[in-house]
């Protein structure tokens, strides 16, 4: 098993010695005209996929056609495909997000088509999209926290529709594409439910106490020992999914606060090979900006992690610094087009705020913020507002509509390089806005608790 496992990590971590191949997916689409551009998103490894590492594939539309070419290397990949949101896009329906392309697949998606998918492994998206359908019927459960119990029960009854569905279409599918659709599947309802929990305004014990009623479905006797190895680290959201079924368990059941050194440990002693691997990188990538120091969890990883693909994303992390590492030094200009460096705000606690124009979530934090401005001692400290829009004046009427930031802040813009910009990608910052604090001395303080969850009281706390 031992020898097994190190050819699956050569071959999962590099693509030097894998056959090259191809994908053609082909459209012809009544509500695209000729001019539209439609993108596909192709993930590069079905190991790991940053932002960053998510290649875009742009073509032209001609006469309600387009026709796009995937070089592949591995026995499989996930691709998104973003059409313009016209005609019978409006809603984004026609769009696929995750679909699964193997070595090979010739694929045609037509709107004159009664099934929309036609030609060689075009019989993984019909059952992809007949999953999306049941997904979007059975999502719609009751709210608040009556409905807990009864919104669970109705992903569970979606996902044993979803379940017999991809039994009745088992000769359809080759066997790793089943499990992967399996795996996405469970994982799509560990997510739902723990994201129903964290939004939830119930009491938490009481929510403890409807959990300890309720079984959730189990996913373990559709999986074998080697499917760890071999399958399931390839899942689009598998890892995700287990790291949900963790707070859901441990946490939501228990009333206890989420750790991520208590889930690294769990998952560390509860997996192994491929998938621990997996699971723990996305454990700690994911909660990179969790108010928790990880820097114990990242050097035990290092000594873990073998995959060259995994290896990179902890060695990104350890690149981008957390609690006691030194700020990234940039200089970047405000609103006058005048260069403002970091040098300036010597011997001040800094606090770097990273926004974009549009980010609903952006605005209501600006407006906590600016609450907990008087309770700040601004004299010591430095709020620095850092925007990523390329466009400069979209980015000016921003800051003047006062929506974003506050009067006592600093506005910066990341210019023309928007979210490229090696500040953002040396911070490793995904999701906005997002908070980053520095101490007089310039190092990097641990990150605060969300001020909206908190009403501001820890970052308040850090600040002065």
């Amino acid at each position: 098993m031992k020898a097994f496992f190190l050819f699956l990590a050569v071959a999962w971590g590099s693509n030097l010695s894998a056959q090259s191949g191809s994908v053609v997916i082909k459209g012809n689409l009544g509500f695209l005209k000729t001019g539209d551009s439609v993108i596909l998103q192709v993930y590069q490894s079905p190991l790991f996929n940053r932002e960053s590492d998510i290649i875009k594939i742009v073509k032209k539309v001609h006469k309600g056609s387009f026709s796009l070419n995937v070089p592949i290397s591995e026995p499989f990949r996930y691709v998104s495909l973003l059409l313009p949101y016209t005609g019978d896009n409006k809603d984004g329906s026609k769009n696929l997000y995750d679909f699964l392309i193997e070595k090979g697949d010739n694929m045609r998606y037509s709107t004159k088509n009664p099934n929309e998918f036609s030609g060689k492994g075009s019989k993984k998206w019909l059952i992809q999209k007949r999953l999306s359908a049941i997904d979007n019927h059975f999502q719609n459960g009751n709210k608040g926290f009556d409905g807990i119990i009864n919104q669970f029960k109705a992903i569970d009854s979606g996902l044993v529709m979803k379940l017999n569905l991809l039994s009745k279409h088992k000769r359809d599918l080759n066997n790793n594409a089943t499990k992967l659709f399996i795996a996405d599947n469970f994982a799509h309802s560990w997510l739902l439910k723990a994201l129903i929990l964290r939004n939830s305004r119930a009491d938490k014990r009481d929510i403890a106490g409807v959990l300890s009623n309720y079984k959730d479905m189990t996913a373990g006797k559709y999986f074998t020992a080697q499917d760890s190895l071999s399958v399931l680290p390839g899942s689009v959201s598998f890892c995700e999914g287990v790291i949900a079924k963790y707070r859901l368990d441990s946490c939501f059941r228990k009333n206890e606060l989420f750790s991520v050194s208590r889930c690294y440990t769990a998952l560390k002693r509860c997996y192994s090979g491929l998938l621990r691997e997996k699971l723990l990188t996305t454990l700690l990538y994911n909660c990179r900006n969790n108010p928790e120091d990880i820097s114990d969890c990242l050097s035990d990883a290092a000594g873990l992690i073998r995959v060259p693909v995994l290896k990179a994303v902890l060695e990104s992390l350890q690149m981008a610094g957390f609690k006691d590492t030194e700020v990234y030094k940039f200089a970047l200009s405000d609103t006058s087009g005048k260069k403002v460096f970091l040098s300036d705000f010597k011997g001040k606690i800094v606090l770097l705020d990273f926004w974009f124009t549009g980010c609903s979530a952006c605005t209501q934090l600006s407006g906590k913020l600016r609450k907990i401005e008087p309770e700040i001692d601004l004299k010591n400290v430095v709020l620095i507002s850092i925007n990523i829009d390329k466009d400069k004046n979209n980015w000016i009427g921003s800051v003047r509509s006062g929506q974003y930031t506050s009067p006592h802040g600093i506005n910066l813009n990341t210019g023309v390089l928007g979210n490229k910009h090696p500040l953002i990608t040396h911070y490793l910052i995904t999701a906005y806005p997002t908070l980053l604090i520095f101490n007089k001395e310039g190092k990097r303080m641990r990150n605060p608790q969300d001020p909206l969850a908190d009403d501001g009281k820890d970052l308040i706390s850090l600040l002065n």
